[in-house]
């Protein structure tokens, strides 16, 4: 899987992503992955869920087909399959969700800043006004240039403000690195008493419920478009997230009822 971890570093996808392919097909027989794609196709519908899981394994096993110059028809109409079932039962889940009050939310991240509560306050904060994803949390922390590389997510502590540089993100291969400059003095005293944000081995699920009082990343993303629902908020959640305005319209509709 060297060779194969080589290709998708040329490729420029990002660190996790890189991970998560080799992850995935660790759990394939070689002899089944480089095999019949017909034999592949129908072990992966009867043996992963429709959805997420589907769209996952089959989007790893086209990459190394791709590589491997096998033949992936087949596979290519299930991974089209795939994202669009993951995509419809996403604006299903979506359109369900009950959207927490924002004034709540606010609240909740101010009490972490009275409390000296650093790390919450600040993982808040980036939900909240930047949308980010789990992923984008694992950030190291420092004040100086010469630390930030080009491949993990950094929080650059400036002496007025703070720079989110984010090289680990989910859609860092369509839109590149993601530089943010955050203003603000709290913000910016929160940032400054830590050396890390999330670290890459904690489950960042169960660590981002247990902060925000069992709202996800999702229900944050609706909360934040449901109040700003506009063209111009959503044009800037839409850059802040790293994600179309198709995609934010298709998948976080406020006008339907939850």
């Amino acid at each position: 899987m060297e060779n194969f971890k080589s290709y998708l570093e040329q490729q420029k996808l990002a660190t996790t992503t890189i991970k998560n392919h080799i992850r995935n097909l660790s759990k394939l027989d070689i002899k089944l992955l480089e095999g019949p794609e017909k034999d592949l196709a129908k072990y992966i519908k009867a043996n992963y869920d429709v959805g997420s899981a589907q769209k996952t394994i089959t989007t790893s096993v086209a990459k190394y087909r791709g590589y491997k110059e096998l033949p992936k028809t087949e596979i290519s109409e299930l991974l089209k399959k795939t994202n669009n079932d993951s995509t419809q039962i996403q604006q299903k889940n979506n359109d369900e969700l009950e959207i927490p009050d924002i004034k709540n939310v606010k609240s909740l991240m101010n009490l972490y800043l009275k409390q000296g509560m650093w790390k919450q306050y600040v993982v808040m904060y980036l939900l909240l006004h930047l949308q980010t994803r789990n992923l984008d949390l694992v950030a190291k922390i420092t004040d100086k240039l010469e630390d930030v590389d080009n491949e993990t997510n950094w929080l650059y502590v400036r002496k007025s403000d703070v720079v989110f540089f984010r090289n680990n993100y989910k859609t860092k291969a369509k839109y590149g690195l993601k530089k943010d400059i955050i203003k603000g003095k709290r913000f910016h005293f929160a940032v400054s008493q830590l050396k890390e944000l999330l670290r890459p081995n904690e489950n960042l699920y169960r660590t981002v419920m247990k902060i925000t009082g069992q709202i996800n990343e999702t229900t944050m993303m609706k909360m934040s478009v449901c109040n700003n629902n506009n063209v111009k908020g959503i044009k800037k959640i839409s850059k802040n997230r790293g994600t179309s305005m198709l995609e934010i319209a298709t998948n976080y509709d406020c006008t339907k009822s939850n």
